[in-house]
């Protein structure tokens, strides 16, 4: 998403509303000179000011949309009403403040892939498991490839490949799940995204236990034992 595109459009908007407010303002005088003026200047001011704020808040939205986020579908049909406003460009002409396709990407549930992007990105954990299957572990190391197999997998059966439910999953899955998403929420090295500070991406794994997503005792334990401190994973 090009946040930074979406945002020059709301700074133009902004300014063109404030140009605007200044233009009624001199045709006012130029129509009827002083008289009244200071009472028309004020009502014209409280109007550009109420505009301004409804484009600051529409753009906080829209940032705010392109965070990494885990609220569920559905809270963004006050993008849907953005995609409906118009401003004109330099040259007069009619543009969208912000387009469909931006409204799709904005609107996806988590980060920025479609269904079929994200299908293919998920593809990852098989193509991972068939390759560990490959290498003779020892006794002790049989578990990994099922381990790895399941770390993307949700106590709710929503987590993927395949959908398995809470008793299905095995607790270093677990383990190693909530530590995956720490470390992706974090991550500087992600082409994809911003990485989140450390406050945020502890709120997200609480949001994601209290979704009934992920094991509770292990993301208490998580945060309560600041594992993310011991391996050095620190982000403000």
């Amino acid at each position: 998403m090009q946040l930074e595109t979406i945002r020059g459009r709301f700074v133009f908007s902004m300014k063109a509303v404030e140009a605007e407010g200044h233009r009624r303002k001199l045709d006012y005088v130029l129509q009827y000179g002083r008289d009244g003026f200071e009472a028309f200047a004020a009502r014209v001011d409280v109007e550009v000011s109420e505009e301004m704020g409804r484009l600051q808040k529409d753009f906080a939205f829209v940032a705010q949309s392109n965070e990494p986020t885990v609220l569920p579908e559905g809270e963004f049909q006050y993008l849907q009403n953005l995609a409906a406003r118009e401003f004109e460009d330099i040259r007069g002409a009619k543009r969208l403040l912000i387009d469909q396709e931006e409204v799709r990407i904005l609107s996806i549930r988590k980060g920025n892939l479609d269904a079929t992007e994200r299908s293919e990105i998920e593809s990852h954990v098989t193509h991972t498991y068939n390759f560990l299957q490959k290498i003779p572990w020892t006794k002790d190391l049989v578990g990994v490839p099922n381990i790895a197999y399941a770390h993307h997998e949700k106590l709710n059966g929503r987590g993927y490949p395949r959908k398995l439910t809470a008793a299905e999953i095995p607790l270093q899955s677990r383990m190693m799940t909530v530590s995956d998403i720490y470390d992706a929420l974090t991550a500087s090295d992600r082409p994809y995204k911003r990485a989140v500070p450390t406050e945020r991406a502890l709120d997200i794994l609480k949001m994601e236990m209290s979704d009934g997503l992920l094991d509770a005792s292990l993301v208490n334990l998580f945060i309560e034992a600041k594992v993310f401190e011991r391996a050095g994973i620190l982000r403000t």
